[in-house]
C-alpha cells in the first residue's frame, strides 16, 4: 500500500511540472487561418473526426493535444522564442515539413480548402530559458492511427517538431511525425581558487580567475596589532551557470570615498564582485574599486539577495562566504579601519533575464 502511494504521489509531481491544453480546431481547419496551441504550450499530437470515403479533407482535423514544457526547466522564464516556417510549396509534395533544431511546432497555418497542400505554415517556437534544450528525437508512425477517428500522439515527454505526408493529398496522407524531448541543458558551476597571498599586502589587483566571481574570501589568523588588509589571502570564486555563458562585461566601481567609513560598497544590481582593487596600506580604506562584472550579454539579473553577516567568521582564520548559488555584489563595514570590521556581505544568486 505504502508503494502505491509513493508512486501515486511521484505520478502528481510529474503531470504537475507539465500542464496540458487541448486546442478546439473544430472550425479552423475548415475555415483557414491559424490553428494554435495556447500560450507557452507546443503541438504533441492531433486528434480527427472519422475517415469517410469522398471527403477527406483536412478540416477532420478538430483538436489539438498542447503541452508546456516542463515547469522545472522553465522556472519563471515560461516565454516562449518563435518563428513563421513556410511551407507553401514544401507541403505539396511528398516529403518533410520540419522546424529547425530546437523549435518544435506551436501552430499551423492553411489556407481555405480540403488538401494537405493548404497546410502552408508552421508557427516553430522554443523555450526562452537557458535551461532546457532538444533531447533525442524519433519517428512516430501514425499510418493506420491517422486514418481512422481518434488521437495521433507523438510518446509522453516529447513533442511535434515535424511532419511526412505521403503522395497523395488527402487528410490520411499524413503519415509520420518527428517527435524530439526536451532535455535541461548543464547549469554546472566550476571554482577556482585565486592566491592573493601577496596582492593586499603590496596593494594592486586581487583577481578571479576570467569568467569567475567572488563568493567569499580566506583571511590568515587574528593577529593584535596586526590586523592589515593583508591578512586575507585567497578568494573563493565561481562562474555564472555553465547555460548562462561565460563571458563578462565589467565596469569599476571607485569607493575610494565611500570606504574610508563605515557604510556599504555595492556594485549595482545585476552585477557582482571579480575583482578589488587596494593601495599599498593596512587599513580597510585602502580598499579602492571593485571590478563589477555579469555575464556577457545581459542575460541575467538578481535573482534573491540577502545580507551574510561575517560579524564572527571574519574575525578568525578561515573562510567568509556566501550561501551555495550566490555570489558577492558588495561589502559593509565598520567604523574602525582593522580587517576584522568588515561585517557583512551582501550576496545575490543570478537568474536569466527573461
Amino acid at each position: 500500500m505504502l508503494r502505491v502511494l509513493i508512486t501515486i504521489a511521484l505520478l502528481g509531481v510529474a503531470s504537475a511540472a507539465v500542464s496540458t491544453k487541448i486546442a478546439n480546431w473544430w472550425t479552423t481547419f475548415d475555415h483557414g487561418g491559424w490553428s494554435k496551441c495556447a500560450d507557452g504550450h507546443f503541438l504533441t499530437g492531433m486528434w480527427r473526426s472519422a475517415r469517410q470515403i469522398g471527403d477527406e479533407r483536412i478540416g477532420r482535423i478538430e483538436e489539438g493535444d498542447c503541452k508546456s514544457a516542463d515547469s522545472a526547466y522553465t522556472g519563471d522564464c515560461k516565454q516562449m522564442d518563435c518563428y513563421k516556417l513556410n511551407i507553401w510549396s514544401i507541403f505539396d509534395k511528398k516529403g518533410w515539413a520540419t522546424c529547425k533544431p530546437g523549435y518544435f511546432i506551436q501552430s499551423i497555418f492553411s489556407t481555405k480548402g480540403k488538401n494537405l497542400h493548404n497546410i502552408e505554415e508552421f508557427q516553430c517556437c522554443k523555450p526562452r530559458s537557458k535551461k532546457v534544450k532538444q533531447g533525442q528525437c524519433y519517428i512516430q508512425n501514425v499510418w493506420q492511427s491517422f486514418d481512422n477517428k481518434g488521437w495521433s500522439k507523438c510518446k509522453a515527454g516529447y513533442y511535434m517538431q515535424g511532419m511526412f505526408r505521403n503522395s497523395c493529398d488527402k487528410l490520411y496522407c499524413l503519415e509520420e511525425f518527428k517527435c524530439c524531448n526536451m532535455v535541461a541543458t548543464d547549469s554546472s558551476v566550476s571554482t577556482k581558487i585565486a592566491n592573493w597571498w601577496s596582492t593586499f599586502d603590496h596593494g594592486g589587483w586581487s583577481q578571479c580567475a576570467a569568467g569567475h566571481f567572488l563568493t567569499g574570501m580566506w583571511r590568515s589568523p587574528r593577529q593584535i596589532f596586526d590586523e592589515r588588509i593583508g591578512r586575507i589571502e585567497q578568494g573563493d570564486c565561481k562562474s555564472a551557470p555553465k547555460n548562462l555563458g561565460s563571458g563578462q562585461e565589467c565596469y569599476k566601481l571607485n569607493i575610494w570615498s565611500i570606504f574610508d567609513k563605515k557604510g556599504w560598497a555595492n556594485c549595482k544590481p545585476g552585477y557582482y564582485m571579480q575583482s578589488i582593487f587596494s593601495t599599498k596600506g593596512k587599513g580597510l580604506h585602502h580598499i579602492e574599486e571593485f571590478q563589477c562584472c555579469r555575464p556577457k550579454g545581459g542575460v541575467t539579473v538578481d535573482g534573491q539577495c540577502y545580507i551574510q553577516n561575517v560579524w564572527k567568521s571574519f574575525d578568525n582564520k578561515g573562510w567568509s562566504k556566501c550561501k551555495a548559488g550566490y555570489y558577492m555584489q558588495g561589502m559593509f563595514r565598520n567604523s574602525c579601519d582593522k580587517l576584522y570590521c568588515i561585517e557583512e556581505f551582501r550576496c545575490c544568486s543570478m537568474k536569466q533575464k527573461c
